[in-house]
This record gives structure tokens, C-alpha cells and sequence, in this order.
């Protein structure tokens, strides 16, 4: 089901980018920082009609039992318009310059995947880990030996917590 949502929101993401480069003299969103993709991806998800909120402050999971939960920071919750469907999004993005080391893959998923379990469970109906690549200037990054050097697949876990891999 996610798919079917989430294909019209994604499209939207190369049109942004599209505008951004033809207003900024060739300037590209993704290429600044994290901040600036989870905009862009909060920008793709209006264009459709859905609700979306980047870096908003909500209750987190603590790491210790005395404090179960702290004041925190999420990257990004979409929701569909009617709120049947929402997630909430912990992105790390990773600037490729050249070739992928596979330990820097091997070792991605985890603090992404980390940051998504310590969301508030009210937040949104489910919590996505999302890593973003995005290739440097003057580089060429090929999503399939990206995705082949990944470890294998999501990951979920009982808080509903799985492992995006936005490319």
C-alpha cells in the first residue's frame, strides 16, 4: 500500500529539483543538506494534495528507563489527506563523491532506523528510517550498485519501525 501512496509523492521530487535549477542557475536542493532534502520531500508531498510537516518538535523515546521520554526533533511527517494513512520519517542523507565504500552503506541504515524507533508512537501511523543519496557535483551515483552494496531489505520491528531506502 505504501507504494501506491507514496509513487505520486516521490515523482514530484525530480519536478522541485527541475525549478529549483532553472530559477537557481543550475542550483540542485538536494545537494545542500539534510534540512534542504526533507523540505523538498515536504514540498513533493503538498503538490499532491497531502499533509506534511518537516523539522517539528514532538516527544521522543529516552534511552534510559527513568526517562522514558525527551524532548525531540523529527525530520518529516506526511499524512494523506483524509489522515487514514501517515508516517513519520528520521532521514540521514549521505553526499556521494566518487565511489561508495561498503562499509559507509553497511553502516547507514542503523542511526536512520535508530532515530525512527524513538519517535512517539502517536506521531504517525508508521516510522520510516530513510536514507537519501544524493551525488555531488560533477558525480554520477547509479541507485543499482547502491541499493546492491545495502544490507538486505527493511527491517521492521514491532514499533512499525522499517527501513527506507529513498534513491
Amino acid at each position: 500500500m505504501e507504494f501506491k501512496l507514496w509513487h505520486p509523492w516521490l515523482n514530484r521530487v525530480p519536478r522541485i529539483r527541475r525549478q529549483f535549477a532553472d530559477a537557481l542557475d543550475g542550483d540542485d536542493p538536494l545537494l545542500h543538506n539534510e534540512t534542504a532534502s526533507v523540505g523538498v520531500l515536504a514540498g513533493a508531498a503538498t503538490r499532491i494534495g497531502y499533509l506534511a510537516l518537516a523539522e517539528y518538535s514532538s516527544q521522543k523515546r529516552g534511552s534510559g528507563r527513568g526517562r522514558p521520554y525527551r524532548r525531540g526533533r523529527c525530520d518529516l511527517w506526511i499524512s494523506t489527506p483524509g489522515g487514514d494513512r501517515s508516517w513519520s520519517f528520521e532521514v540521514k542523507q549521505i553526499l556521494c563523491r566518487g565511489g561508495i565504500r561498503e562499509a559507509t552503506l553497511e553502516d547507514a541504515p542503523a542511526p536512520a532506523s535508530k532515530d525512527a524507533k524513538a519517535v512517539n508512537a502517536f506521531g504517525a501511523d508508521r516510522h520510516y528510517g530513510a536514507l537519501l543519496f544524493t551525488a555531488a557535483e560533477g558525480h554520477r551515483l547509479d541507485p543499482v550498485t547502491v541499493l546492491r552494496k545495502l544490507p538486505d531489505g527493511p527491517s521492521p520491528s514491532a514499533s512499525k519501525t522499517n527501513d527506507s531506502r529513498l534513491g
